[in-house]
């Protein structure tokens, strides 16, 4: 699965296809949205649960009572019948009263973490942070409570269950753009924190931007991409049983990691 999109049109959309590039189809088509009409804007962040049957994403709507654009989680249920506008497959999870975005499932598919947003970056009711929903129940927990102290954002959860971690990207609020976007150079930072206890440390400090946490499949291995002195982007690799940390060797200026599979 993917997001694709024209550029002249600036939106995207999920689209799905089998590894040797046949079946493609878009996933989302005439989906009812919040206060009438149908269809989404941007669709983005696919994650999809251990199972294989659900896929987690989140859509820019526009909400067309309150006047607003809004930001919601999404499933898209594979294991569903299909219908001419996919309206049994996907099924809302967050109400759209705060920007969420960027799921990522445990291990079990039993949670889901994201990013929840609540009012204007600068004001004094302003926070992101990350929040745990239980998909069996639909309750949700608080997991950072910094406000805007950092700005999370990538979360993804360890592939092992015994290791209750969740990697994530961090950024200043106060180094943060305006409208971010995903190649804007500023200061972030790589964390882990616990999912038990919620205790958070710094795992890769840099004054450059660090972005894109993704675990390897066996948890030993953390990799992200970074921006580094000579203006290129450059996948580091991080192994969690001894601490070091290596540069994934590569003569191209751009080069980002999205996903480790093992054949």
């Amino acid at each position: 699965v993917y997001e694709w999109g024209q550029l002249s049109g600036g939106n995207t959309k999920l689209a799905i296809l089998n590894t040797d590039g046949t079946g493609w189809r878009q996933l989302t088509m005439n989906v009812p949205i919040i206060g009438g009409g149908t269809g989404f804007g941007s669709e983005q962040h696919p994650a999809w649960a251990p199972d294989g049957l659900r896929l987690a994403f989140d859509a820019t709507e526009l909400d067309m009572e309150a006047g607003r654009f809004v930001n919601r989680l999404y499933i898209f249920h594979f294991d569903n019948p299909a219908t001419d506008e996919n309206e049994e497959q996907i099924e809302p999870i967050t109400s759209g009263e705060t920007w969420d975005c960027w799921p990522s499932w445990s291990p079990d598919g039993g949670r889901l973490v994201y990013v929840e947003r609540r009012g204007e970056r600068g004001t004094l009711d302003s926070s992101t942070d990350l929040r745990i929903m239980d998909m069996r129940y639909g309750t949700v927990v608080q997991l950072t409570t910094d406000g805007d102290a950092v700005i999370e954002s990538s979360p993804d959860w360890s592939p092992d269950p015994g290791k209750p971690f969740i990697v994530f990207e961090g950024a200043s609020a106060d180094e943060l753009p305006e409208n971010p976007r995903e190649l804007d150079v500023y200061d972030s930072d790589i964390y882990v924190i616990n999912v038990d206890t919620s205790e958070a440390f710094l795992l890769w400090d840099t004054d450059d931007r660090a972005m894109l946490p993704r675990w390897s499949p066996d948890a030993r291995f953390i990799f992200f991409t970074v921006h580094t002195w000579d203006n290129r982007w450059q996948v580091m690799l991080y192994d969690t049983t001894t601490g070091s940390v290596y540069q994934v060797p590569s003569d191209y200026r751009y080069n980002f990691a999205y996903d480790w599979r093992l054949p």
